[in-house]
């Protein structure tokens, strides 16, 4: 089972040195902020307790619409994050977002 840890080394190896004007590393913080971090302060990023609803999976394949904003497919600019490491992150989240 995945931990937060695990999932915050899934951003930073998707990242890695780059820089992030739009929204930085949103992810350094503690696992319980992360799962309640609303989008540019609008759109949930985790619908608790189910990753295949949550924007943060949904934006990680695709541009997604949240509240009338579009947002464009993270990473921003940079290559994606695998297929394999995204199923990681959804699986968290339906496990409830484990410590």
């Amino acid at each position: 089972m995945a931990t937060f840890a695990d999932i915050q080394k899934i951003f930073e190896d998707a990242v890695g040195d780059a820089r992030l004007p739009t929204h930085g590393r949103f992810w350094q913080t503690t696992r319980d902020q992360f799962v309640d971090i609303k989008m540019f302060d609008q759109c949930p990023i985790i619908v608790k307790w189910s990753g295949k609803d949550s924007p943060l999976v949904q934006i990680l394949r695709a541009d997604i619409d949240c509240f009338g904003e579009a947002y464009p497919k993270m990473p921003e600019g940079l290559a994606d994050i695998p297929e394999d490491k995204i199923a990681i992150i959804s699986q968290w989240i339906d496990d409830k977002a484990p410590e």
